[in-house]
């Protein structure tokens, strides 16, 4: 299993990001982005809503973010927000996972 997050949809281009984080199975997964952590400098951080919590991301993150849900997708695997980087078992097992996550990735 993988987590998602499942982005709300918007009126505006402009508004607040906002996602759901849920499991799914890898290979029964609805079409998803894969992104590799989006770098930037900690001071640049921007807030967004998972799952009700507010959880800062880098503005390159975020920018990469809005884009994808302006395009109307509406689910993506994030390395940062998907893998709990806490848990060094999720996070060994995950990490060799990536080819897998990638290869299903649209």
């Amino acid at each position: 299993q993988i987590r998602l997050l499942t982005i709300h949809p918007s009126d505006e281009d402009t508004s607040p990001l906002s996602y759901s984080l849920d499991y799914k199975s890898l290979f029964k997964a609805p079409p998803f982005a894969a992104l590799l952590y989006c770098w930037g400098k900690l001071k640049d951080e921007v807030n967004i809503t998972v799952n009700s919590l507010t959880v800062p991301v880098t503005a390159n993150l975020y920018s990469a973010l809005m884009r994808l849900r302006a395009e109307g997708l509406k689910c993506v695997w994030v390395d940062a927000l998907c893998i709990n980087q806490q848990d060094k078992d999720e996070k060994s097992y995950q990490v060799k996972r990536m080819g897998a996550i990638f290869q299903k990735a649209d």
